[in-house]
């Protein structure tokens, strides 16, 4: 068969851009994935979790990896495992589920560097169309109709850890910022979920 777009990679920029290219049809379209397909009623409990500790550890998780990955942030480091997904969903399947933005400055630097229509003003949109975040969609910067919840565990539902960190930051002179995701945002956070089940269910 003849197509006329190949696309590498089932992840999240590789499946939204098949989907968009086959969605009038005219266009034959392949998705080429190295890692395992499923359906959602097949995905895996623990992926589904926002905890990714098993996702990203767990022997029998290991077809949705590449393990083989290795990575450092600076020459100072050792090379550690560089988490990323395989399979349908991609790396954006094993991350627990957390929505953090890059910060606006990323974005006009690229835009400044020579990559037109990446400014943070350019994406913003496409940010804002994905999401429904549940507290704080009024904001111009956010989304209230979108197809992707955004929750925020509130402060008396973290564990004793997350807490004491909190407090600990707090303490040490760390403003607190109810939205990371906001544009200037700076401190102490609940990090942003996309996870339907945690939206809808007992707060």
């Amino acid at each position: 068969m003849d197509y006329d777009y190949v696309i590498v990679g089932a992840g999240s920029a590789g499946a939204v851009l098949a989907s968009r290219l086959s969605a009038d049809g005219g266009a034959q379209v392949a998705l080429i994935e190295a890692g395992p397909d499923y359906s959602s009623a097949q995905t895996p409990e623990a992926m589904k979790s926002p905890n990714p500790n098993d996702i990203i550890l767990g022997e029998t998780y290991a077809p949705y990896r590449w393990d083989a990955l290795n990575a450092r942030r600076t020459r100072a480091q050792n090379p550690r495992t560089y988490w990323r997904g395989r399979g349908m969903g991609g790396s954006s399947a094993v991350n627990g589920q957390i929505a953090i933005r890059g910060v606006p400055e990323d974005y006009d630097s690229w835009a400044a560097t020579g990559c037109p229509a990446w400014s943070f003003n350019d994406v913003l949109p496409a940010f804002k169309r994905l999401e429904t975040d549940l507290r704080f969609g009024s904001e111009d910067y956010h989304g209230d109709c979108g197809p992707i919840p955004i929750y925020r565990a509130p402060i008396t539902g973290w564990g004793a850890v997350d807490q004491a960190l909190a407090e600990a930051a707090l303490d040490a002179g760390h403003g607190w910022a109810p939205d990371h995701n906001a544009p200037g945002a700076m401190g102490v956070s609940p990090y942003a979920i996309k996870q339907l089940y945690l939206a809808i269910g007992p707060a």
